[in-house]
C-alpha cells in the first residue's frame, strides 16, 4: 500500500518508489514522445496529464508503445463511460492502439487523465502482457464524461523504450501538461 501519492510514493517492504521521468508542456501539438524508457526494468509507469483539445477535435488521443500503430498488437478495448447527460454507457472499440477515451474527445474540451502502464515483458521466466488502465475526465461546458479505459499490448518482441501520445493521425491538436512517472521494483 502506498504511503503517499505520486512524488515520494514509496512501496512497502523495501520496494522501489515512484519518481518523475519527465514533464512535457505541449502547445497545439498532434504528438509528443517520452523516450529513453526501460519498461523491463521500471515495470510500471504512471502517465498523468491535463489537456485542452483543439478546435477540430474528432480524433482520439492515444498512447503508442514504441510508436507502434499496428492494431494487431493491441487487444480490443472496452471503456466504461459515465456522463452527466445520461447513465453509464460502454464503448467497445475494435483492436486499436491505446485510446484514452475509447472514442474521440469533443473539440474545445478539457481532459484530465491518470493512466497506469504495466511495462515489463516478463516476471522472471513468465511472459507478461503489458496492460494499460486508468481514469479520464473530459469536461465540455456543463457536461462531464468519465472514461475508464483498459487494454493490452500483446507484442513482447521488444522492450518498451518509448511512449508516444498522439491524435491518431487526425487533424486535431492538443495543448497542456503531460507527466510520466516510473516505479522501479
Amino acid at each position: 500500500m502506498p504511503v503517499q501519492a505520486f512524488t515520494g510514493w514509496v512501496l512497502p517492504q523495501g520496494g522501489g518508489g515512484l519518481s518523475l521521468v519527465e514533464t512535457k508542456l505541449v502547445t497545439a501539438s498532434s504528438s509528443t514522445t517520452f523516450t529513453g524508457l526501460d519498461g523491463d526494468t521500471d515495470a510500471l509507469y504512471v502517465l498523468q496529464g491535463d489537456l485542452l483539445i483543439g478546435a477540430l477535435g474528432a480524433t482520439p488521443v492515444r498512447i503508442l508503445v514504441n510508436g507502434d500503430s499496428n492494431a494487431a498488437n493491441y487487444t480490443p478495448t472496452a471503456a466504461a463511460t459515465f456522463s452527466t447527460a445520461g447513465g453509464p454507457v460502454t464503448v467497445n472499440v475494435a483492436a486499436t492502439p491505446w485510446n484514452l477515451a475509447g472514442t474521440t474527445f469533443f473539440a474545445g474540451s478539457t481532459v484530465s487523465f491518470s493512466v497506469e502502464i504495466n511495462a515489463a515483458r516478463t516476471s522472471g521466466a513468465t511472459p507478461l502482457i503489458r496492460t494499460m488502465q486508468g481514469s479520464v475526465l473530459e469536461r465540455q461546458g456543463a457536461s462531464a464524461y468519465r472514461y475508464m479505459p483498459s487494454a493490452a499490448y500483446t507484442s513482447v518482441a521488444s522492450n518498451l523504450t518509448s511512449l508516444v501520445i498522439d491524435d491518431a493521425g487526425g487533424a486535431s491538436d492538443f495543448s497542456g501538461r503531460i507527466s510520466l512517472y516510473k516505479i522501479e521494483i
